[in-house]
């Protein structure tokens, strides 16, 4: 029998599907503070539209937001987000995901991970006093991202807190017109498609980097706070060392997809409020840098 946490996972998995290519990979040291917020504006003769770099778990201390985010989202009829967030509270979509995050019946993780990342999951487990049998019947990404929910989870840091849920709620309280970028199938098939490899690659990845949450989600923090994108692009950029395909998949595709229906908001007679996770709009490929290919101006607060 899976442990009860395993049962309220699904409602986790799409704050992570972005959160979880934020962290792995990220212990490094990390560059000054710029003074800067998360924010930025592009501005037409008609409107505007913000471009808020989200972030998918925080805690209760993080409340209030800074007030230029509320501004943004008060000055906007229109509020986007990555994917449909009321279809993915739906129960056929929660269904869908326990289905996808167990392994075929008969089957356990013990038979799919390598033996080195089997032995560092085992060590792990021990040393936090958990058993096996817990996880055993869980895919090896989910099993990555069930352990680090548990550790943020010690600390605070809960995706009830995170912007999208925060934003998301307020635009349905004030019956704003509300886009998603992405249906939930393309989201969460970004997981679902992960080969035997890339999944034992990402849960190894996973356990080598738990040691230093304590340390780590709080300096990403500071980087999101201050609209650092310079050196959260380095962090993705690492994170994704020796894994062109899948950097692709999680970010450069995904961001083009997503500029045409971004870009079709300039200009519109409502102002907008586009909400993605942080990793998108830095970077060359990134979604900011996309917009200035093509002549905006985008403007930092």
């Amino acid at each position: 029998m899976l442990h009860r946490c395993h049962h309220k996972l699904p409602a986790y998995l799409a704050v992570f599907v972005c959160l979880m290519v934020f962290m792995i990979g990220c212990g490094q040291a990390f560059g000054g503070q710029t003074g800067a917020k998360c924010l930025w504006t592009v501005s037409s003769d008609r409107n505007t539209v913000y471009l808020l770099g989200s972030i998918h778990l925080l805690s209760r201390w993080d409340y209030p937001l800074d007030e230029d985010f509320e501004a943004a989202y008060r000055d906007s009829g229109i509020i986007v987000f990555e994917t449909d967030l009321a279809q993915m509270d739906r129960p056929e979509t929660q269904t869908l995901m326990m289905q996808q995050s167990l392994l075929p019946k008969g089957r356990f993780i013990r038979d799919v991970l390598t033996p080195p990342t089997l032995r560092m999951l085992e060590q792990y487990l021990d040393g936090q006093g958990l058993d096996m049998v817990q996880f055993e019947g869980l895919r090896p990404w989910v099993c990555a991202l069930t352990l680090t929910m548990l550790e943020l989870r010690k600390r605070g840091y809960l995706p009830r807190y995170g912007i999208d849920r925060y934003f998301y709620q307020n635009a349905r309280r004030d019956v704003k017109k509300i886009i998603p970028l992405e249906s939930v199938q393309d989201q969460l098939a970004l997981f679902f498609e992960l080969g035997r490899m890339e999944q034992d690659a990402f849960l190894k990845r996973t356990l080598a980097d738990l040691d230093i949450v304590e340390t780590l989600f709080p300096e990403m923090l500071t980087l999101w706070k201050t609209g650092d994108l310079k050196q959260l692009d380095k962090i993705m950029q690492s994170s994704f060392a020796g894994h062109p395909t899948l950097y692709k998949k999680f970010l450069t595709e995904r961001n083009a997809r997503w500029l045409p229906i971004i870009e079709g908001l300039i200009g519109q007679p409502d102002n907008a409020l586009v909400i993605v996770g942080a990793s998108h709009l830095g970077g060359k490929t990134g979604v900011i840098a996309k917009l200035e290919q093509k002549g905006y101006a985008v403007v930092q607060k």
